[in-house]
């Protein structure tokens, strides 16, 4: 009763099972799931998904509050730059962290950089991309920036 309770609590996790070449222990990434290897034996799985299962909660709530912050700063840059849609490249190459970062730091641009922004931004549409890139037109038209471009 007293596990039944516990586990209610700490509410749902993802597990995703790998294979048993890409695994050798049970993890648990930054978005809160639990992985494990489809070679691990049930009491294994067991012993590591009970071990797992907080930091994955704690994992999947500061997910969440990052996500409500950059849903926050997206509806403020939309309104602010008459932006008609921001979004991050469906790559892998650009993170949650990242993305948040890029848009935290146009936001707390200097107002001659945001005129400037403002100029240019209008009406288009931003996505946020891998570093190492210069700001450049995508094949849709949208204003594609690095995100680190500061």
């Amino acid at each position: 009763q007293g596990e039944m309770s516990k586990a209610l609590t700490l509410g749902r996790v993802e597990i995703v099972v790998e294979t048993h070449q890409a695994l050798r222990r049970a993890v648990v990434t930054k978005k809160g799931e639990i992985r494990i290897s489809s070679s691990m034996s049930v009491k294994t799985i067991i012993s590591s998904i009970s071990g797992l299962r907080v930091a994955a909660r704690k994992n999947v709530q500061k997910e969440g509050d990052m996500m409500k912050r950059t849903n926050e700063i997206v509806s403020m840059l939309r309104y602010e730059f008459g932006l008609v849609k921001i979004k991050k490249s469906d790559l892998s190459t650009v993170s949650n962290e990242n993305y948040l970062d890029c848009l935290t730091s146009i936001i707390k641009s200097n107002p001659e950089v945001k005129r400037r922004m403002k100029e240019s931004l209008a009406g288009q549409s931003l996505q946020v991309i891998g570093s190492g890139h210069s700001c450049h037109l995508g094949d849709d038209g949208s204003i594609l920036i690095p995100w680190d471009w500061h």
